[in-house]
């Protein structure tokens, strides 16, 4: 018998509570992507012409928080930007809890630092809405924006999309 430890369980719940809390889009499109990134079957997020370019992308993010070599904190943060600026113009990521939420299964938490300065970059990008750009920018919060430390632990609850829960 597994024992399981009473506070993996509570952290567990509170992810468990945050994920709820989001609207219905956002959580089916972290559903969707953590399945489609994870599985690499599905390609209905997104348009298989821009695919083979995420999928590189990621795959970069993913060696670069492996590897954490400073010489690829550009390529990374350009690559981070990017995709988090593809992932907005969905309209299926309202917040950067959600954006969050999703890029710390996708990357582990290594990326979390780099998160909050991708949000807010990809967030100002031309390419989105006037009226999107502004409430994306003004749900981050002051506290993500300027934080001084990341935790390392690694998420607890990692979802799967509706369809496939029984």
């Amino acid at each position: 018998m597994t024992t399981v430890n009473r506070h993996t369980v509570l952290n567990a719940i509170s992810e468990m509570k945050e994920f709820a809390g989001f609207a219905q889009n956002e959580q089916d499109y972290i559903s969707t992507k953590i399945s489609d990134v994870f599985n690499a079957e599905s390609t209905q997020w997104i348009l298989h012409s821009q695919l083979t370019t995420l999928e590189t992308k990621i795959e970069t993010l993913y060696a670069f928080t492996k590897t954490q070599n400073d010489d690829l904190e550009t390529v990374f943060y350009g690559s981070l930007a990017m995709c988090t600026n593809l992932d907005l113009q969905s309209n299926n990521l309202n917040s950067f809890a959600s954006y969050r939420f999703l890029y710390e299964r996708l990357l582990g938490p290594e990326v979390r630092q780099w998160l909050p300065p991708a949000y807010v970059c990809a967030a100002s990008m031309p390419n989105l809405d006037p009226c999107v750009r502004k409430k994306l920018l003004t749900n981050i919060s002051e506290a993500a924006a300027t934080a001084h430390g990341w935790s390392k632990k690694e998420p607890e609850f990692i979802t799967k999309p509706s369809h496939l829960i029984i």
